[in-house]
């Protein structure tokens, strides 16, 4: 989970907002409401704009949805308990299916948005497990429930690629001996490339950026240093 910058919202929403809250009573069937507007023109531009603010990925996990998905509108402040923002931009992120359902009606101040709070105060990758830093944190973690077997058997394996890499090449460092000119050259590339193929993965839009920012980042930093004196 990463900090991101809110962008505007679809036109039009911001009047369907107004519109419905000068309506609304407590008769009104907050559901069926939320049905009419899906399959309408506006419901499709909203998740456009909302996939482009999280570059296709979970807002909670920062998995990538299936190729057939664009991501399931989350309400942080439930619909059901805060009728009144359910057609507000500012209350909508986009979530994959297992985390809108693990969180449906729950909201507590404790939940970390990812467009107000920055998570990285709260919460931090070690290896492939989410550890909290406080209270937002450990709340935010048990109730998307991130760190269950079945939500990280693929960030384990991605994790336990790059880390390989990253041991292999501190290995060959400490062995390279540096009058072998040869030898000097192919780890050089190797690690030109490592970096050219990790960094990128530090920001919004790649799957788990948040895993390979909190894990690597340091790692490109020595790295880089050791190209300029290699």
């Amino acid at each position: 989970m990463h900090k991101v910058e809110r962008n505007e919202p679809p036109e039009g929403l911001k009047e369907k907002s107004i519109e419905f809250n000068n309506q609304l009573n407590s008769q009104t069937n907050i559901a069926k409401e939320w049905e009419r507007f899906t399959g309408t023109k506006l419901k499709k531009q909203t998740l456009e704009q909302l996939n482009a603010m999280f570059k296709g990925c979970c807002a909670y996990c920062e998995g990538e949805y299936d190729a057939t998905s664009y991501g399931e509108i989350e309400h942080f402040k439930p619909k059901s308990l805060y009728p009144k923002s359910m057609f507000e931009y500012s209350n909508m992120n986009l979530a994959c299916r297992i985390c809108n359902n693990n969180k449906k009606e729950k909201f507590d101040e404790k939940l970390i948005n990812p467009t107000v709070d920055n998570p990285d105060n709260h919460l931090r990758y070690e290896t492939y497990l989410f550890v909290p830093i406080d209270e937002k944190g450990k709340f935010t973690i048990n109730l998307f429930d991130i760190n269950s077997k079945d939500r990280t058997n693929k960030k384990e394996g991605l994790y336990n690629g790059i880390k390989d890499r990253m041991l292999l090449i501190k290995k060959w460092l400490d062995k390279l001996d540096t009058n072998n000119s040869k030898a000097t050259e192919m780890l050089k590339d190797f690690i030109y490339n490592t970096i050219k193929e990790v960094e990128p993965m530090f920001n919004n839009g790649f799957e788990f950026c948040t895993m390979y920012r909190h894990n690597f980042q340091k790692d490109i930093e020595y790295l880089k240093k050791k190209m300029q004196e290699l």
